[in-house]
């Protein structure tokens, strides 16, 4: 391009080539940077479930936050804890599927026994696809939690006049004209 500085139309299109060139290369680095970090997670989980068959668990999260002393039967059950059930199941990727197994675990609920177990056996038979989904689960940086985005969203309130939304036609129109 210094060489083509005094030629206008020869230096803008090295320019333009040269960006054209960059962002491929900086969007191929950010794939395969996403795709690397993914197989580490794929290799560090089948680590684990290499661990977890040889029953050595005892490194996962034992799930003591949910342990409730006035629950029916989590206390008789070693439902939380340290070796406790929660501790040998539990494969979550986020806080919201930690919060939602423990809930599955303690509600006691005999509704829906089928549909569960099916879910379970149709779930049972897509090893690969699981893995690939607590991967990329496990890649998510979340901030803030997903209940506060969903009380965020149901409670949203438009800032913008009413009026305002029919500008966009309008000027639309206009330029049609």
């Amino acid at each position: 391009m210094y060489y083509y500085f005094g030629e206008f139309r020869i230096a803008a299109v090295i320019a333009l080539a040269g960006i054209v060139i960059f962002l491929f290369l900086v969007s191929r680095h950010t794939d395969l940077k996403y795709e690397r970090d993914k197989i580490k997670e794929l290799v560090n989980l089948n680590d684990l479930e290499l661990k977890i068959l040889n029953r050595d668990f005892q490194g996962l999260p034992m799930g003591k936050e949910f342990d409730n002393d006035l629950h029916p039967y989590s206390q008789d059950i070693d439902l939380f804890g340290k070796g406790s059930f929660f501790q040998y199941l539990n494969r979550t990727a986020l806080r919201e599927g930690c919060h939602k197994l423990s809930n599955i675990l303690t509600e006691n609920s005999i509704i829906s026994i089928i549909e569960k177990q099916e879910a379970v056996k149709e779930l049972s038979a897509m090893t690969k696809w699981r893995q690939e989904f607590t991967a990329v689960a496990k890649l998510v940086n979340t901030e803030t939690p997903s209940n506060k985005v969903l009380s965020w969203l149901k409670n949203y309130k438009t800032f913008i006049p009413g009026y305002i939304q029919w500008l966009p036609y309008i000027f639309s129109g206009i330029s049609l004209l």
